[in-house]
């Protein structure tokens, strides 16, 4: 995981652009294996309700769990989860005291399941659901947190991704994305073959 703050505006964006450019090429090409369009195919269904599940009984995994340990006092903040899921770190954040929360994501499904969350949780009128890719999407407000949980590894654009979300976030920017251990390695590259040979991106 990584942490920035306070991120104001350019000097933010030129930060996260210059991270990425001095990441390693073993990183980098772990955070090109993704297309936009595949992911809305890939979460739905099963993993979308596996998910659910997971967050209802357990709460927070350990990487999220993290996220929030590391921003600590969240009372009156407002919250930019982008690529969020289920919403498992907006809602949480939420909880904790944030003012509000905007979840971006490109799966209908998350933001489905989002939205139940958070109606059960009593704080759908707190969280906004956008739907769309990120980078491009319109409407999207500055927070004073920003969170990437496991996306810039699922965006072919990192640079992009980073420079817009720090250009969005007024205090603090954290993003995660995986370690290049070798097993890693080749679940990427067995899992690009298997998307070769079904004809897909992802």
């Amino acid at each position: 995981m990584k942490m920035f703050g306070p991120a104001r505006e350019e000097a933010a964006a030129s930060k996260a652009k210059v991270i990425f450019s001095r990441t390693p090429t073993r990183y980098r090409e772990l955070m090109d294996c993704c297309q936009v369009e595949g992911l809305r195919r890939v979460f739905r269904g099963r993993p979308v309700q596996q998910e659910v599940r997971a967050f209802t009984r357990n709460g927070l995994n350990s990487r999220q769990a993290a996220f929030v340990a590391a921003l600590g006092e969240v009372e009156g903040a407002s919250v930019l989860d982008i690529g969020g899921g289920i919403g498992a770190l907006a809602l949480s954040l939420l909880a904790r005291g944030g003012r509000e929360a905007q979840l971006v994501e490109v799966s209908p499904s998350y933001l489905r399941a989002a939205q139940t969350l958070a109606t059960e949780r009593g704080v759908a009128e707190k969280l906004n659901l956008l739907e769309g890719d990120f980078v491009t999407l319109s409407g999207v407000e500055p927070a004073d947190i920003v969170t990437l949980d496991r996306v810039v590894c699922c965006y072919p654009d990192a640079a992009a991704l980073l420079g817009k979300a720090a250009r969005m976030s007024r205090r603090w920017l954290l993003f995660s994305y995986p370690y290049p251990s070798w097993p890693v390695r080749i679940f990427r590259r067995g899992l690009n073959g298997v998307m070769t040979v079904l004809k897909r991106t992802f």
